[in-house]
């Protein structure tokens, strides 16, 4: 008897659960957020088609001339930036020990 007891409120539990998330699929709400956010998706993908594929695309005729490297100009070129300091450490690594 128990065990009929238990199948009944299991399929009560069930019946409630299905009935609940029918609810909420009708009211628009669970999927109107995924449903707007795929128009935002699609909107900057059309915007990013725009602004960098098509540009990029313009490319493929342009030759770079090489010759520029051996000129005289660009081998005067020296480096006059500074080395970057070393990183100040500002404590103990909590997982050194576990190396």
């Amino acid at each position: 008897m128990s065990g009929n007891i238990k199948h009944i409120f299991a399929l009560i539990i069930l019946i409630l659960v299905a009935g609940g998330f029918y609810m909420l699929a009708q009211s628009d709400t669970m999927f109107k957020g995924s449903q707007q956010r795929s128009e935002e998706i699609a909107a900057e993908t059309a915007r990013l088609q725009q602004e960098v594929i098509a540009p990029l695309r313009r490319l493929t005729g342009v030759t770079i001339d090489t010759n520029f490297f051996s000129s005289k100009e660009y081998t005067a070129l020296t480096y006059k930036g500074e080395s970057l300091p070393e990183p100040v450490v500002q404590r103990n690594n909590p997982f050194e020990s576990l190396r």
